[in-house]
């Protein structure tokens, strides 16, 4: 019984020395050489990025510095816009504002159309001065006045306080002695919509977004220079 024991666990050994001696062969093989080699290629060309896909992403990345000007833009937007509400930044003094008198020959709605922005109305009237050989002056008066009381002004004869550094928009305007439109009212209008302005870009949330487009406008500027200089090195060894 140990004799046959003892031929078993010869003939076990002798197996796995011939599996051992097989395997060897095989791993030292050309075929598995070559077999290991294409793993290693195929491995390697994933993390290659294709050619085109690096153009793509490069034109991307093209315009990130679009996002890194509108990030600072933004807060020195909401900064500006928080200046202006204070104190008498949203208004001309009355003192500073030109005079034209003259006769309104012609009153008119006026659509501005803008492409990202919001569509702005407003209303011109033409002012004939008084004095010969003066041009007409046209200006502008906003759009919440009521369209009855600009259309009225037609062949008046007015006096109008207008801020010529804000294309002529009319701060008053007086016909036959009485005031159609006040300083006043303007002047409130004015600080009201300031005031506005200021609350919608003076939150956490604009400041959030003005930095989060900063630092994804960094983070794109600095990736198309990485590619650029890849495509380049691609090229350079092509050639």
């Amino acid at each position: 019984m140990a004799a046959t024991n003892q031929q078993f666990l010869t003939f076990d050994t002798e197996i796995s020395k011939i599996i051992a001696a097989l395997f060897a062969k095989e791993v030292q093989s050309p075929t598995a050489s070559n077999y290991q080699k294409t793993i290693f290629q195929l491995k390697r060309e994933r993390v290659v990025m294709p050619g085109f896909v690096r153009k793509i992403l490069i034109f991307v990345t093209g315009y990130a510095w679009l996002l890194l000007l509108a990030g600072p833009g933004l807060i020195g937007l909401s900064l500006y816009s928080g200046w202006k509400a204070e104190g008498d930044h949203a208004y001309a003094a009355r003192e500073s504002l030109q005079t034209v008198s003259g006769t309104v020959t012609q009153a008119s709605e006026v659509t501005v159309k803008r492409k990202r922005r919001a569509t702005k109305k407003y209303y011109e009237i033409s002012v004939q001065p008084d004095t010969a050989g003066a041009e007409v002056r046209k200006l502008r008066i906003d759009y919440s006045t009521p369209q009855q009381l600009v259309g009225n002004l037609i062949d008046e004869k007015v006096t109008a306080l207008v801020d010529g550094s804000d294309n002529d928009l009319v701060y008053e305007v007086s016909a036959g002695g009485a005031p159609v439109i006040s300083y006043d009212v303007t002047k409130q209008r004015l600080q009201v919509e300031a005031t506005s302005s200021a609350k919608s870009f003076s939150g956490a949330g604009t400041w959030i977004f003005a930095i989060l487009l900063t630092l994804v406008g960094a983070a794109g500027v600095w990736s198309n220079r990485k590619l650029r200089a890849a495509d380049e090195a691609q090229q350079l060894a092509a050639a």
